[in-house]
């Protein structure tokens, strides 16, 4: 496969976990909360723990009541600004990693959105009493931010994901 359709078809896979995305203000608070995030799970079980980074995770929607059409509207913006990140991220690290890489990412990133479609609607059936949509949501944002935390770690060289070898 030819370099330029291995991009084609990384973006094409990681937009399909985005592809329901409406626009949102991107503003320098959002990606600034998404900083606070994302710095808080390459620490994890050194200095942070999960409960702490997930509090920071959800952060934006903690004022709304659980299940309330405010709560889910605020969990989709969420959900698909951290969507929005994983796409930038993902066409970084892509940018960076041998054609071996990207292949291995295209692979991986096609086993994943299939394991979080199957966990985030199995999470929420589960809390269905509580909300539905909020936990299905909640569980892709975590999945997205857990993706994107794995691909920062590539583009800083703490990764040693197979793919990943080549991006420096």
């Amino acid at each position: 496969m030819k370099p330029g359709c291995l991009h084609a078809r990384l973006m094409l896979l990681a937009a399909v976990f985005v592809a329901s995305s409406h626009a949102t203000a991107a503003g320098n608070d959002v990606v600034a909360q998404q900083d606070m995030v994302l710095d808080c799970v390459a620490r994890m079980e050194v200095q942070t723990t999960w409960d702490q980074c997930r509090t920071l995770m959800f952060q934006p929607c903690q004022t709304d009541t659980v299940g309330s059409s405010e709560h889910v509207s605020c969990l989709t913006d969420l959900r698909q600004a951290w969507g929005r990140r994983m796409q930038d991220t993902f066409v970084s690290v892509s940018d960076r990693v041998s054609d071996d890489g990207k292949r291995s990412l295209i692979e991986l990133l096609a086993q994943w959105v299939g394991y979080v479609a199957q966990k985030c609607t199995d999470v929420g059936k589960a809390k269905a009493d509580i909300s539905e949509p909020a936990a299905r949501l909640g569980c892709e944002t975590s999945e997205t931010i857990g993706l994107v935390a794995e691909l920062d770690a590539c583009l800083d060289g703490r990764s040693t994901a197979p793919y990943c070898a080549a991006a420096h």
